[in-house]
């Protein structure tokens, strides 16, 4: 009889264990139904939310659609042409002005063309050089001087070999960013930051000078940054390059060039500091 009771309990017990489960598996179910149901209708909601009504989504209309998008991209694309050529003209103008020493004028033109979207090299060494000019007028004004700076930076990030970017870049680095105020407190004494500015303005100036050695005024603008500097025997050894320089390249001629002469008289007055 105990053995019978072990053995029904045993299959209650199954029966129950099964039973629980497919409820588990039912409630599971239908709970995910819900959940999948919920997702559909959010997707739905957010669909339309954003793009209007299915009612609204006409694949029949696409061809419609397509011609007005094609009639914006023409307008867009005059007023591109446009401004490409606006933007021309006013560079042409900015350097117009440039070349009367109309330093504003000529900044605030090439400014309107890059704002057009005239944004070559050129442009921003056009800008640059005026902006130097400006700063030079006003004794090396320091927030014109930190202008021409950026236009010059901006030059060598399109283009890295625009050369002549390094060589004005140098000149505002030593005079622009290294000149002292004379009505500063102690204006005789550079700060650190002055003379790292002048350091780096030499280094440019020789990279400047090993990528054009033809451009006589590298040698003697080196020459001046190191007298300044107080260096005077690299003074001397910048313009004896040159008159190396000169000799190789006009070895019939050398002695009647003006720049000869004039970077012998220079190394004469030189060594008379020594």
């Amino acid at each position: 009889m105990a053995v019978k009771m072990k053995i029904f309990l045993n299959n209650v017990a199954k029966i129950n264990f099964f039973f629980i489960i497919s409820i588990s598996l039912l409630l599971s179910s239908c709970q995910w139904e819900d959940v999948k149901n919920w997702v559909l209708n959010w997707q739905k909601k957010e669909i339309e939310r954003r793009y209007g009504k299915s009612s609204e989504l006409n694949s029949g209309k696409i061809p419609e659609w397509q011609e007005e998008i094609r009639e914006y991209e023409n307008i867009i694309n005059e007023k591109v042409e446009a401004g490409a050529k606006a933007g021309h003209l006013y560079r042409k103008i900015g350097e117009s002005y440039a070349l009367m020493s109309a330093f504003e004028l000529c900044i605030e033109n090439l400014n309107k063309a890059i704002s057009m979207g005239y944004t070559d090299a050129d442009v921003f060494f056009s800008l640059g050089i005026c902006q130097a000019n400006l700063s030079r007028k006003h004794n090396w004004n320091h927030s014109h001087a930190k202008e021409a700076e950026k236009s010059f930076l901006k030059c060598l990030n399109l283009d890295n070999g625009f050369d002549k970017a390094k060589f004005e870049l140098s000149l505002i680095y030593f005079y622009g960013f290294s000149k002292n105020n004379p009505y500063r407190v102690l204006s005789g004494y550079l700060t650190i930051e002055q003379i790292e500015y002048q350091k780096h303005a030499v280094t440019l100036m020789n990279e400047y000078q090993f990528h054009r050695p033809d451009d006589q005024r590298s040698y003697f603008a080196l020459s001046g940054m190191h007298k300044i500097m107080g260096n005077i025997s690299l003074s001397i050894k910048s313009l004896e390059d040159l008159k190396t320089h000169l000799e190789s390249e006009y070895p019939k001629e050398y002695h009647n060039l003006d720049v000869y002469k004039k970077a012998v008289e220079n190394i004469s007055l030189l060594q008379k500091n020594l």
